[in-house]
């Protein structure tokens, strides 16, 4: 260590404040750039995680109430649509609402760090996709109908399952 260098002349003895703050900010910068390469989007890969595990427990927590929801919008429909065809709906939105239930449990029950935001972002949205199109069958069998009752029955059963959707899947 006697010898002395041409950077360590260059460089001087004390810690120069001009050298030092360039330092922080390199690193700040990395460390950013680092958290963008691991996240989904807004940056912070910690928040997007919170953000997934909050529309878990929300999905979760409304399953019990969907059901009801779509169970009272079978019966009430049958005034205005087959009672097969409603059947047949009623089953496939009861099967949707235990999958969606069930990658919700899936998704908690993982290691956080082992998380792919991305991949399970895309999953439940794609789910929440499922979702609606299923809905949207209800309302397109019961809007088939003549009757004036049956379309103000379809504005309050979209706007019903769409405030309570909106509630829960506002996190992703």
């Amino acid at each position: 260590m006697t010898e002395v260098t041409a950077e360590m002349i260059e460089r001087g003895r004390g810690t120069d404040p001009k050298t030092a703050g360039e330092r922080r900010r390199l690193a700040a910068r990395v460390r950013e750039a680092r958290e963008k390469l691991t996240s989904a989007g807004s940056g912070h890969r910690a928040f997007d995680v919170e953000l997934l595990q909050l529309y878990a427990h929300g999905k979760q927590g409304t399953t019990f109430s969907f059901m009801t929801i779509a169970i009272v919008a079978a019966v009430v429909a049958t005034a205005w649509a087959p009672q097969q065809t409603l059947f047949l709906w009623i089953c496939i939105q009861l099967i949707t609402l235990f999958v969606m239930h069930a990658l919700a449990a899936r998704f908690l029950s993982l290691d956080l760090t082992s998380i792919d935001v991305v991949r399970w972002r895309s999953q439940f949205v794609i789910a929440e996709l499922i979702e609606g199109i299923v809905w949207a069958q209800v309302i397109g069998f019961v809007s088939a109908a003549t009757d004036p009752n049956a379309k103000t029955f379809v504005l309050v059963l979209l706007l019903l399952v769409a405030a309570m959707n909106a509630t829960v899947t506002a996190s992703i």
